[in-house]
């Protein structure tokens, strides 16, 4: 009886002691790498202010009315105004190492992306009213707002950034035939002064890790070692789109940059460098 006793007290030790290394070992791994600190203000905060209060128009966007869309621009300019102010400063999504922020996180991300597409009706608003140049600023506010939802986030505050992005980039560049000399390089170097800010893919990446290994603890350190192979394909595949990205912002850099020189001198740019200094302050590096 005594001898059984004896195992059972050396069993339940045994088994609180690998409770305590897991506690710790669990802790210290949570606490192994560092989040982005967030600015104050926070752009990223007023423009999901911004999302859960707007009113857009019922129903898919591009059967809305030419005098629903003239109402929505009047009655949400002051909210379509406070977003552009916002993706012009400091931003930084808010993240939370709680394994149930990212449900919470799904639902505000949605949102976002349902701004984002208001911000873009803004174009077809001024387009009513015979705007165009002004049209042209609405998608560099979309651009901005896909940048203000990937900046400080995760692979998934990325993907959804530059799906907003790129609907915007693709719409402006259809737009440069028709812009004047003096819009042209105003829309560049607004473009310009964004990218200085935009993370690196290998940030992103960086930041995903971080944020997994702070809200999950040592099962994420555990998986990370056991989906290695997966992840590198994982990690391969989301550098390239990103870099995609990257690159189409940056090519409607230069195309409205050399617009800008055709419309005002009537030369054609032969290389990106004749873009500089005159209206870029540097060449746009390829990713």
């Amino acid at each position: 009886m005594k001898s059984a006793f004896k195992w059972a007290f050396r069993l339940l030790a045994a088994l609180g002691i690998l409770v305590l290394a897991f506690k710790v070992a669990d802790r210290w791994v949570r606490h192994s790498g560092t989040l982005p600190e967030v600015p104050d203000p926070n752009g990223y905060v007023t423009v999901l202010e911004v999302a859960h209060r707007i009113q857009g128009p019922e129903g898919d966007i591009a059967d809305v009315s030419a005098d629903k869309v003239r109402e929505f621009a009047t009655t949400q300019r002051e909210a379509l105004d406070q977003v552009r102010m916002a993706v012009h400063g400091p931003s930084g999504v808010a993240l939370e190492a709680d394994p149930k922020w990212p449900e919470r996180q799904l639902t505000e991300l949605t949102q976002l992306k349902s701004l984002a597409v208001l911000v873009g009706l803004r174009f077809k608003a001024e387009l009513l009213e015979g705007r165009t140049n002004a049209a042209a600023w609405a998608w560099v506010a979309m651009i901005l707002v896909g940048q203000t939802i990937a900046r400080g986030g995760r692979k998934l505050e990325a993907l959804s950034g530059m799906a907003v992005e790129k609907v915007a980039t693709a719409s402006l560049r259809s737009m440069i035939p028709t812009l004047d000399a003096s819009t042209c390089p105003s829309l560049a170097q607004e473009l310009e002064r964004a990218e200085e800010s935009r993370d690196t893919a290998e940030r992103i990446l960086e930041t995903e890790r971080n944020w997994s290994l702070a809200a999950f603890g040592l099962v994420a350190k555990v998986g990370e070692r056991v989906g290695a192979g997966s992840q590198v394909q994982a990690r391969k595949q989301f550098l390239t789109r990103y870099r995609e990205t990257e690159r189409d912002t940056r090519r409607l850099i230069l195309a409205l940059a050399a617009r800008s020189v055709s419309l005002s001198t009537g030369w054609t740019v032969g290389a990106p460098s004749d873009l500089v200094p005159g209206v870029l302050e540097a060449v746009p590096v390829d990713p």
